[in-house]
């Protein structure tokens, strides 16, 4: 599943959930699959990585709960959301989007790092990973069985604990922090 896609099956789950959630995507004017698109949409003239003003300008503009990085970003995108009090959501499914996440300062900034594709494609957490989780108590990480879950918008999402023994023993989600609202809320 590619980003887009990954993104427009979140999107669409948010709203059958949360029907008063607003979703609004970022594409490249270039994307072919921009006529099939169910959302609003601002487009860019390439990848939304490569226009952080505009990203930014959006963000202040729409004041959202939840922005959600798929495989991609800029660290003035992140402090800016963050900034905007934001949650953060960051999606890796290879490895090389899973070694950025896990900069220190995406650390601080990243609410959430859901680990998109199972453990044999993204590879298991390192040991440096998991010091830095251990040492930061964040983001939470979840693993591919929650985003599934997620995605397909079922009304109880399995426990975390059931889905670290079920998939993947590796990962510890750090505890989410004080007073979180359920993710993928707009205003």
């Amino acid at each position: 599943m590619g980003e887009f896609a990954r993104c427009a099956a979140i999107a669409s789950a948010a709203l059958e959930r949360w029907p008063q959630a607003s979703v609004h995507f970022l594409l490249s004017r270039h994307a072919p699959y921009i006529a099939r698109v169910p959302f609003p949409v601002t487009l860019l003239p390439s990848s939304a990585t490569f226009h952080s003003a505009e990203v930014i300008d959006l963000m202040r503009a729409w004041h959202p709960d939840v922005v959600i990085f798929d495989n991609a970003g800029r660290s003035a995108q992140l402090r800016s959301a963050r900034r905007l009090g934001a949650r953060i959501v960051f999606i890796s499914s290879r490895r090389r989007q899973r070694r950025r996440a896990f900069r220190l300062s995406w650390m601080r900034l990243i609410d959430e790092h859901w680990i998109a594709y199972p453990r044999l494609i993204a590879g298991e957490l390192g040991l440096v990973e998991r010091a830095k989780l251990k040492l930061l108590r964040r983001p939470v990480v979840r693993a591919k069985l929650w985003v599934q879950c997620a995605i397909a918008g079922t009304p109880r999402l399995p426990d975390e604990r059931a889905v670290d023994a079920q998939l993947d023993h590796d990962i510890h989600p750090a505890p989410p922090p004080e007073g979180t609202e359920p993710i993928l809320i707009g205003r």
